[in-house]
C-alpha cells in the first residue's frame, strides 16, 4: 500500500554508506553514534532469531540461507513467478497472503546481507536483486482485504529492510521502503506498538533524532494505564491488559506489547535516547505489578493448552515467549532487575516460585492470583461486564469449543507448574477445574460471556476471595473461592439448570500420578468416573482435597486422548475429581478445600481437624472462618447479617464481598462490590456489649470492583444511622433528623459552618428535599449531593432562609448522599433541624444481571453499570434485544433508555415472570423513537425486563445503549425538567450546522441537555481544510458572557467562538487553541450582545467535528484561580479569583467555611479587570473551602483550600532509591524496598497530599534503604 511521505531534511547531514541521512543538528556526533548503537542492537536481535524470518505470527516464508536462491530465481523486473501479487487473501487464522512470500524473501535478503555466516553476506548481487524486488513491489502495490497485512505486516517488512540495508540501498529503492512503511505514532494496544515500531524503523533509517524520541515515548504509552474506565484496548488500572473489548489479554496481545517495549528499551539502553526512570517504572508496573502475578513457571490460564506451546531457549511452555523481553529488562532496568529475574527463573524452571507471595485481585479483568512460596492458585472469572472468551481458531465440532468455560471460575492449582501442561491437548475442555457447567461438548462460537453481574473479588494483599455468579448455558449458581495460607475453600450454592446435560462441578483435572488416592486408598489407573460417597479427603501429585460435608464425589484416573489442530492425537493420564449435580438440578451445592504443597499425611490430618469452618453456604450468604488467622471471609449476595457465633455478628448494608481481620487490636475490614458503581457499604461488627462500624465508599468507572480497606470505629450498639453531621449536641443527635418525629431535632454544637448529611439507597435519583427547621434555622445554606461522600456538587444556594418548612424540587439527580451545608443561622446559636427528608426514585436495574441476543462491541452488562462511558452494541440485526434480571418480581412504572447514536427506531419493552413467556408493556407507535433518551411510562410487575428492537435507525450498525434504567415509581417522569439556577440560553433553541454526518447525529443533539447525544459534521480525508461550524439561535438578543463546548473525540484544536445579532455579520468573541485531549472547554467571552452564537474551526481529524453539548450563558461568571488554593500553615496568604464581566460598582463577598483552618483578613479587593484578591490568615492543619459570592447577582463559587506540603526529603529519598541496583542486595533485605519506593512515588503524585502522609512515606522509604544488605561480593 502506497503512502505519500514528505521528508524534511535537517540542517546537518552526514554521509553513511553513500546515502545522505539526516541527523539531529544538536550534538550531531554523539547522536549519530547513539543511532548506530540502536541500529546495531536491533540488527543483532533479528539476526539472533535464526534462519527463519519472522514477521506475522506463525508464518514462515523466508530464510536467510536461501537469499542467493531468491536473487537467482527473480525475474528481471524484480518479481517472482510463484508469487501472486494480486492476491488479497487474509493471513488471519492460518491462511497465507501470497504477496507475503515476496516480503519475507526481501527481508531475508536484507538480513543475509548483514549476516557474516549467510550466503549473500555483503554480496552486490543480493543487494541489486533486493532493489529490483522493491521497485516491482512499488509498481504492483499489492493490496489485501485485511487491513493488518498492508498497514502493519507490509510496514514491518519494509521497516526491517530499511533497518538492515537502508544505508546501502539506492535512493529510489530506499524511498520505496520508506513509502510503503505506514508506521505512525500510535499508543493503543498491540497494533499501536507495531505501528510505532514501524515509525521507529523509519526514524532510524533517516537518523531523525526528534522522531526517534517521539517514537520511544509513544512506545511507553502503549503500556501506560488507561484510567478512564471506558472499554479500550489498553493496560488497565489494575495492571492487566484488555484487547478486543473488555477482555483479559495480558498473555496474548499484552505479551506482544511487552516484547515490543522491552526491545526498544534495551536497544536505547545507555544512549541519549534511553528510557527515563518514569518510563521504566511504567513498564515495571505493567509486568512486575501485573503480568508477573499471572505466571508461575507457566501462565495460570488453563485455556492456553488448546494450542501447542512454543519452545524458546530450551523451555517449552506458553510462558516461554516472555523469556526474551524479561532478559532485556534485566539488563536495562537495574532497579527492577531482581523482580524480572525472579519471573524469568520461574519460567526457566530454576525455581517454582516467581518471587511473589501474597494475593492480588485484578478488579478490571476479573482474575485472582494467590501466591505462596510453595504454590500458586489462579482463578479466572467472567461477569456480564467482560468478555469471557472469543473463539479464533478452526472449529472442530467433534472437540467442541475448548475455551468456552475457561473464565467461569477456572482455577489453576500449581505446585510444580506442570500439572496441566503435561496433559497438553488431552485436557478435557469441559472439566475445567473450579467450574460448574453442563457436561457437554459445547458448540457455541464467537465471543461468549456470563450473565452474572455479581462476579468479582476482594483482596487485602495477603488473603482474598473470588465470587462467580454463574448465569450461562441455562445454568445458574453462586460460587465463592476463599484463599488462605495453606488452603483454598470453594463453596457453591443455588445451582439450578434447565440444560439437558448433567451439571458437574470440577474440583480438579490434572496429570495423574502414582499417589492418586481417596481416603488413603489408591485410585488405580483406568478408574473412570467412579462415585465415592462421603469421602473425607483425596490426593494426587502434590495437592490434597478435603470435603467438609457429606457429598458424593466422582473420581477418574484414566488415559485421555486429544490433539491440537492439524496434529496427531496424544494420550495422557488424567486425574479428575468432580461433583455430579445431575440433570436439571434445583438448589444444589458443594463444599471442598484444596491443600496445595502438602503430603498425604498432612491432608489426612487436616481432614480430621480442619483449620477453616464453613459458617454459611446458601443463596444469600457464603462465609468461612479461619480461627487460627482470626479472619472471616464472606460473600453477601444481598444486604444482611452473618452470625459469627458466641453472640457476635457481621452485618452489611449492601451486597458485598468482605474480609474481616481481627488479628490486631482494631477490626480491619476489606470490602468490594463488583457491580454497583459508587456504592456505600456500611459494615457493623456487633458483640454482646460492644460494636464497631465503618462506611466504605466504593469506586465506580475504572475503580468499580476495587477493594477498599479501613478499620472499624467503635460505636454503641444500635447507634448506626443514615444521618451524620459535622457536630451533634448531646441531646440532638443526627438520627433525630430522620426519625419522623418533629418533637425531636438535630442540634449542632456552636455557631459557624455546620453540615447535616443523609445517605441514600444505591441507585437513587434525588427529585426533592424537605427540611423542617427547628428554632435555629439557617439563613444561608447550600444543598449538595455526592456519589462518594467526598466530592460534593452544589444543587441550591439559599441566601434568605427564614426557617419553617422548606420543600425543594429538582431534576432527577443521581446521588448517594445529600447534605445541608449551613453558613449562617437565625439565632447565632448553631442550627437545629427537626426533619430532613428526601424524595427519590430508585433505578432497580443498577448492577443487575444482563443478557442479550448478541454483541458486536461492549458487553451487555454495560447497560446496568451506571456509567455513561460504557455501552452495549448489538449485532447488526433489527431484532436484537437486551434484558435485565431483577432477581425477583418488582413493580415497574418507568423505563429510561439512554441511546447511543445508533438506536432502535421501533422497539418494544417486554416483561416476563420466568424469562420464557413475554408480554408487551410498551410498543413504539407512529414514527417511533428519535434516539437520545427515551423515558417510557409502564405499569407492570415482573422479574425480567427486555428492550426488544424491531427496527434500527441505521442499517450500518446494531442498536447501542449506554444505560437501561428501571423505576418502580413515576417520579422520574413527573419531575421538573431542569434544576433551578443558572440558565443555559442555548438549551432547546433552534440550532443549525454547516453539515451533518447522518440523521442520528443531528445538530439538535448538541443543545438537548442530554450528555450522551451528539452532533457530528461531515468527514474529510486529510488535509482537513474545510471549516465546520455549529450555531444556535437564542431567538432574541441576549447578553452572553460564557460558552461551554463539550467535545467528542472529533474535535478542533484551534477554533473560534463567534456572535452575531443578525446571523450574517459575525464578531469573534474568543479564539481557543488546545490539545485533542481537552474535551470540555469553558470559554469566558466578556459581556456581549448576541442573538446567534457559533463555534467554528478546522477539524483535527478525518472525522470532522462532533459536539455533545453547546451551552451559552449570560450574566456573570465567578471563578477561583486555583482548585485548590494551597497555603502555608500558620502564615498569611492571598486567594484570588475573577468576576466577569466586571461592573464598576461590583462587590464580592468571601468567607471561610472553617475559621480554624483559614480566616479572612480584611475586605476582598476587585480591580478593573475583575480580579479578586482576599487576604487570608492560616491555621496549622485541616482543609476547608472559601465561599465567593456576588452581591449583585446569584453567582457563587466554593474554592477548596489545602495546606502546602513539604516533600523535599521524600523527593531526595526517591531520587536516591532510583539509583539502586536490586541484584546487588540480598533478596530478603531488598523485598521491602520496592513497595516502599512505589508507595513514595504514589504519595508524590497524590493531588490531596497531607504533610503526615509525606512524612510517613519518607520514613518508610528511609527505613527500607537503611535495612539493605549487600550480597556477597557486591559491597
Amino acid at each position: 500500500m502506497r503512502r505519500v511521505r514528505f521528508l524534511i531534511a535537517l540542517t546537518l547531514s552526514v554521509v553513511i554508506g553513500g546515502n545522505s541521512l539526516a541527523v539531529p543538528p544538536a550534538s550531531a556526533g554523539p547522536a549519530k553514534k547513539d543511532v548506530e548503537t540502536i541500529v546495531s542492537r536491533l540488527q543483532e536481535y533479528y539476526l539472533d532469531q535464526g534462519d527463519e524470518i519472522r514477521i506475522a505470527n506463525g508464518i514462515y516464508l523466508g530464510r536467510m540461507s536461501e537469499a542467493l536462491q531468491y536473487a537467482e530465481s527473480m525475474a528481471a523486473d524484480g518479481s517472482w513467478s510463484d508469487v501472486d501479487y494480486t492476491d488479497t487473501t487474509s493471513s488471519a487464522n492460518g491462511a497465507v497472503w501470497s504477496a507475503y512470500i515476496a516480503l519475507y524473501r526481501m527481508v531475508a535478503m536484507a538480513q543475509a546481507y548483514r549476516e557474516p555466516t549467510a550466503n549473500g553476506y555483503r554480496d552486490p548481487a543480493v543487494l541489486s536483486a533486493l532493489e529490483r524486488a522493491l521497485r516491482y513491489w512499488d509498481s504492483a502495490d499489492p493490496t489485501n482485504k485485511n487491513w493488518w497485512e498492508t498497514e502493519i505486516g507490509e510496514s514491518i517488512a519494509m521497516g526491517r529492510i530499511s533497518l538492515f540495508v537502508g544505508d546501502v540501498l539506492s535512493q529510489d529503492a530506499l524511498d520505496v521502503a520508506l513509502r510503503h512503511n505506514t508506521g505512525k505514532l500510535d499508543p493503543v494496544g498491540a497494533n499501536g506498538a507495531w505501528r510505532t515500531t514501524n515509525y521507529l524503523f523509519e526514524a532510524l533509517a533517516t537518523s531523525n533524532g526528534e522522531n526517534l524520541r517521539a517514537g520511544l515515548d509513544t512506545m511507553v504509552r502503549t503500556v501506560t494505564p488507561d484510567n478512564s474506565g471506558a472499554v479500550r484496548e489498553a493496560v488497565q488500572p489494575d495492571a492487566s491488559f484488555w484487547a478486543h473489548g473488555a477482555q483479559l489479554y495480558s498473555e496474548g496481545y499484552g505479551m506482544i506489547l511487552f516484547v515490543n517495549v522491552a526491545l526498544w528499551a534495551d536497544a536505547a539502553r545507555g544512549t541519549r535516547f534511553a528510557f527515563s526512570r518514569d518510563n521504566l517504572d511504567t513498564i515495571a508496573n505493567y509486568i512486575v505489578n501485573g503480568t508477573r502475578w499471572m505466571i508461575r513457571g507457566e501462565i495460570g490460564m488453563l485455556y492456553l493448552g488448546y494450542r501447542p506451546p512454543k519452545t524458546i531457549d530450551g523451555v517449552t511452555s506458553h510462558s516461554s515467549e516472555f523469556i526474551e523481553p524479561l532478559t532485556k529488562m534485566i539488563r536495562t532496568d537495574p532497579l527492577y532487575a531482581s523482580a524480572y529475574r525472579a519471573l524469568l527463573d520461574s519460567i526457566h524452571g530454576k525455581t517454582t516460585s516467581n518471587g511473589l507471595a501474597g494475593n492480588k485481585y485484578f478488579w478490571r479483568s476479573e482474575f485472582s492470583s494467590h501466591l505462596r512460596d510453595d504454590y500458586g492458585i489462579f482463578t479466572r472469572l467472567n461477569s456480564s461486564r467482560t468478555v469471557g472468551s472469543e473463539y479464533r481458531s478452526t472449529f472442530r465440532p467433534e472437540i467442541g469449543n475448548e475455551i468456552v468455560w475457561n473464565s467461569a471460575g477456572a482455577t489453576a492449582i500449581q505446585v510444580n507448574n506442570h500439572e496441566y501442561s503435561d496433559l497438553g491437548p488431552a485436557f478435557d475442555w469441559f472439566h475445567y477445574p473450579g467450574v460448574t457447567a453442563p457436561y457437554v461438548k459445547e458448540q457455541t462460537l464467537g465471543s461468549t460471556g456470563n450473565g452474572g453481574a455479581f462476579t468479582g473479588g476482594v483482596s487485602d494483599g495477603t488473603y482474598g476471595a473470588s465470587v462467580h455468579s454463574l448465569d450461562r448455558a441455562a445454568t445458574k449458581g453462586n460460587k465463592s473461592y476463599y484463599y488462605f495460607d495453606d488452603e483454598m475453600v470453594a463453596l457453591g450454592s443455588g445451582i439450578t439448570s434447565a440444560a439437558d446435560a448433567a451439571v458437574h462441578t470440577t474440583v480438579n483435572q490434572a496429570s495423574a500420578k502414582d499417589n492418586a488416592s481417596v481416603d488413603g486408598k489408591p485410585v488405580p489407573a483406568g478408574t473412570d468416573s467412579v462415585a465415592v460417597d462421603h469421602p473425607s479427603w483425596a490426593y494426587n501429585d502434590e495437592v490434597g482435597y478435603v470435603f467438609p460435608t457429606e457429598q458424593r464425589v466422582h473420581v477418574s484416573n484414566k488415559a485421555q486422548t486429544g490433539s491440537w489442530l492439524d496434529a496427531d492425537p496424544v494420550s495422557r493420564d488424567a486425574f479428575t475429581l468432580y461433583v455430579d449435580h445431575g440433570v436439571k438440578p434445583d438448589d444444589a451445592g458443594y463444599e471442598y478445600v484444596v491443600l496445595p504443597a502438602k503430603t498425604p499425611e498432612q491432608v489426612k490430618a487436616y481432614a480430621a481437624d480442619p483449620a477453616v469452618e464453613v459458617l454459611r453456604n446458601d443463596t444469600e450468604v457464603q462465609a468461612v472462618r479461619h480461627a487460627g488467622l482470626r479472619r472471616t471471609m464472606a460473600t453477601f449476595y444481598r444486604a444482611g447479617r452473618l452470625d459469627l457465633g458466641a453472640g457476635r455478628s457481621l452485618e452489611v448494608s449492601q451486597p458485598s464481598i468482605v474480609i474481616l481481620n481481627e488479628s490486631g487490636d482494631t477490626p480491619l475490614v476489606s470490602v468490594a462490590n463488583p457491580n454497583l458503581p459508587g456504592l456505600v457499604v456500611r459494615v457493623t461488627l456487633t458483640d454482646v456489649t460492644k460494636a464497631a462500624h465503618g462506611s466504605f465508599a466504593l469506586g465506580d468507572g475504572a475503580n468499580l470492583g476495587r477493594t477498599v480497606t479501613a478499620e472499624l470505629v467503635p460505636i454503641r450498639p444500635g447507634d448506626r444511622s443514615d444521618y451524620t453531621a459535622s457536630t451533634s449536641a448531646a441531646d440532638g443527635k443526627a438520627a433525630f433528623a430522620g426519625d419522623g418525629n418533629e418533637a425531636t431535632a438535630w442540634h449542632s454544637v456552636g455557631d459557624g459552618t455546620a453540615w447535616l448529611s443523609k445517605e441514600l439507597e444505591s441507585g437513587s435519583f434525588l427529585t426533592g428535599v424537605s427540611v423542617a427547621w427547628g428554632d435555629d434555622a439557617a439563613t444561608r445554606y447550600l444543598l449538595q449531593t455526592s456519589l462518594d461522600g467526598k466530592t460534593w456538587t452544589d444543587r441550591r444556594f439559599v441566601r434568605d432562609g427564614t426557617g419553617g418548612r422548606v420543600d425543594l424540587e429538582m431534576a432527577p439527580t443521581p446521588a448517594t448522599y445529600v447534605r445541608l451545608l449551613m453558613i449562617d443561622s437565625t439565632g447565632r446559636r448553631g442550627y437545629s433541624v427537626k426533619e430532613f427528608g428526601t424524595v427519590t426514585s430508585i433505578n432497580r436495574a443498577l448492577g443487575k444481571p444482563v443478557t442479550a441476543s448478541g454483541s458486536s462491541g461492549g458487553t451487555p452488562g454495560n447497560v446496568t453499570d451506571g456509567s455513561m462511558s460504557t455501552r452495549w452494541s448489538a449485532n447488526s440485526s433489527d431484532t436484537a434485544w437486551v434484558q435485565v434480571d431483577l432477581g425477583a418480581a418488582q413493580r415497574i412504572r418507568a423505563v429510561r433508555l439512554w441511546w447511543e447514536a445508533s438506536y432502535a427506531k421501533q422497539y418494544a419493552i417486554r416483561v416476563s415472570d420466568d424469562g420464557q413467556t413475554w408480554r408487551d408493556a410498551f410498543v413504539t407507535s407512529g414514527a417511533g423513537s428519535d434516539g437520545g433518551t427515551d423515558l417510557v411510562t409502564v405499569d407492570e410487575t415482573a422479574r425480567y425486563v427486555r428492550m426488544q428492537s424491531q427496527q434500527r435507525s441505521t442499517s450500518h450498525y446494531g442498536v447501542s445503549l449506554w444505560e437501561m434504567e428501571l423505576f418502580e415509581d413515576d417520579r422520574v417522569t413527573d419531575a421538573p425538567p431542569a434544576s433551578a439556577g443558572r440558565e443555559n440560553l442555548a438549551l432547546h433553541r433552534p440550532i443549525s450546522a454547516d453539515s451533518t454526518y447522518n440523521a442520528t447525529l443531528a445538530s439538535a443533539n448538541a443543545n438537548d441537555g442530554n450528555p450522551v447525544t451528539r452532533w457530528a459534521s461531515e468527514r474529510q480525508a486529510a488535509p482537513y481544510t474545510t471549516e465546520r461550524w455549529l450555531q444556535v439561535d437564542l431567538e432574541e438578543t441576549r447578553s452572553v458572557s460564557q460558552v461551554i463546548v463539550t467535545w467528542e473525540a472529533a474535535t478542533s484544536n484551534d477554533y473560534r467562538i463567534e456572535a452575531s445579532v443578525n446571523g450574517q455579520d459575525w464578531t469573534v468573541l474568543a479564539r481557543v487553541q488546545k490539545t485533542s485531549g481537552e474535551l470540555r472547554n469553558v470559554v469566558d467571552v466578556g459581556r456581549s450582545e448576541a442573538r446567534y452564537v457559533r463555534v467554528a474551526g478546522l477539524p483535527a481529524t478525518q472525522y470532522g467535528l462532533s459536539i455533545f453539548e453547546f451551552e451559552v450563558y449570560g450574566g456573570y461568571t465567578l471563578r477561583c484561580h486555583a482548585t485548590p488554593f494551597r497555603v502555608a500553615p500558620n502564615s498569611t496568604a492571598v486567594a484570588t479569583g475573577t468576576i466577569s464581566p466586571r461592573d464598576p460598582d461590583d462587590e464580592v463577598g468571601v468567607e471561610s467555611l472553617d475559621e480554624n483552618v483559614v480566616s479572612i483578613a480584611g475586605t476582598p479587593r476587585v480591580d478593573a479587570d475583575g480580579r479578586i484578591d482576599v487576604d487570608l490568615t492560616t491555621g496549622s492543619s485541616g482543609s476547608t473551602s472559601l465561599l465567593f459570592t456576588h452581591t449583585k447577582g446569584d453567582e457563587y463559587v466554593l474554592c477548596p483550600v489545602t495546606f502546602t506540603v513539604t516533600t523535599s526529603k521524600l523527593e531526595r529519598l526517591v531520587k536516591r532509591a532510583n539509583t539502586l541496583e536490586s541484584e546487588r542486595y540480598t533478596p530478603s533485605s531488598w523485598r521491602p524496598l520496592l513497595p516502599a519506593l512505589e508507595a513514595a512515588k504514589a504519595t508524590l503524585r497524590s493531588t490531596d497530599l497531607t504533610q503526615p502522609q509525606a512524612d510517613a512515606a519518607a520514613t518508610a522509604l528511609a527505613e527500607a534503604i537503611i535495612a539493605l544488605h549487600h550480597r556477597a561480593g557486591h559491597s
